[in-house]
């Protein structure tokens, strides 16, 4: 009997060992810097939301958890997110500077992370700007 103890209790200790492992892999590991990564693609706000509605999938394969460079008039701001021809909703990495206003031509770099059918609009996370455009 207490050898099957000891053996119950030596597969808990591992059990508990594997789970921390595994929870420090996942939510302590680095992420990724995407202010620090070079540009996969160039493309503008209209023509990136266009392939997306066009064929989600193949856009999808082509831009998904890639760093891209978007051009695009802002359409919508506020203090961490812009909207880019009412067409890519962008998040920014850190506040976004009050001498942006709507109507203007932005440049961003981030990562994309999808596309939302519902409001036609790619999605970008993590950006920061370029450069402005006009």
């Amino acid at each position: 009997m207490k050898k099957k103890t000891t053996i119950i209790a030596l597969v808990l200790l591992a059990g508990i060992i594997a789970a921390f492992a595994v929870y420090q892999y996942t939510f302590n590991s680095s992420h990724r810097d995407i202010a620090s990564e070079a540009v996969s693609i160039s493309i503008s706000a209209q023509s990136i939301q266009q392939e997306f509605s066009s064929n989600e999938a193949s856009a999808s394969q082509n831009y998904l958890d890639k760093v891209v460079a978007i051009t695009g008039v802002v359409s919508e701001i506020t203090n961490e997110t812009l909207i880019l021809d009412d067409q890519v909703y962008v998040v920014m990495s850190q506040p976004l500077a009050s001498q942006i206003e709507i109507g203007e031509e932005y440049a961003i770099k981030g990562r994309c992370i999808g596309y939302d059918g519902l409001l036609e609009m790619v999605k970008i996370d993590q950006a920061t700007p370029l450069n402005k455009t006009n």
